[in-house]
């Protein structure tokens, strides 16, 4: 299960997106929020945009962050997530087979290619900068681009994840509102 949603898509027009992974287990990618304004990357313009998530993995992280706790008094009320965000109208939206294939290169980056079962392939180059400064992102960014040119990768800043491309493809009512509530870009904007 992928992309779970309300019936007016509140879930995913915050950009997170809760799903189900290897048929048992619960995620929710959740924007990263600045500690004192509480501000995420939605606020910036798409193209200078870098998006920043929190990953919640498990039950009880995901019912924390959504809001949805149990009653641990009363047994017979407890219900299982799937249950409890059933009752508050999230349910899944569509379900995606991916195969990832993980690729280390020099310095540290990563090239990940992922494959879905609808038929779209890409892939993130990525390098991990722990206590970088702006400057040494900058300089990582500049050598990712270096790397993604010498191995011929298509770089763009508005590259669609497989839920989006899904979404763009599949669900063009909820691609609309993830456009107007600055999520996602139209594709004619992707260049």
């Amino acid at each position: 299960m992928k992309g779970s949603n309300t019936k007016w898509y509140e879930l995913s027009k915050s950009d997170s997106w809760l799903e189900k992974v290897d048929g048992n287990n619960w995620a929710c990618r959740v924007p990263e929020k600045k500690p004192v304004t509480d501000e995420s990357h939605l606020l910036v313009p798409r193209d200078r945009r870098v998006p920043k998530y929190r990953q919640l993995k498990g039950e009880k992280e995901i019912r924390r962050e959504l809001n949805i706790q149990q009653d641990v008094t009363r047994p017979e009320q407890i219900r299982s997530l799937e249950e409890d965000l059933e009752s508050r109208g999230i349910r899944p939206f569509t379900k995606i087979v991916t195969k990832e294939s993980v690729f280390e290169l020099e310095n540290g980056a990563q090239l990940n290619v992922i494959e879905t079962d609808f038929g779209y392939t890409y892939a993130k180059l990525n390098r991990l900068c722990i206590n970088a400064t702006i400057e040494d992102v900058k300089q990582a960014q500049n050598e990712l681009a270096e790397m993604g040119s010498e191995l011929d990768l298509s770089l763009s800043p508005y590259m669609l994840e497989d839920i989006e491309e899904f979404v763009r493809r599949f669900r063009p009512t909820l691609y609309d509102a993830l456009v107007q509530s600055g999520v996602a870009a139209r594709i004619q904007e992707q260049v």
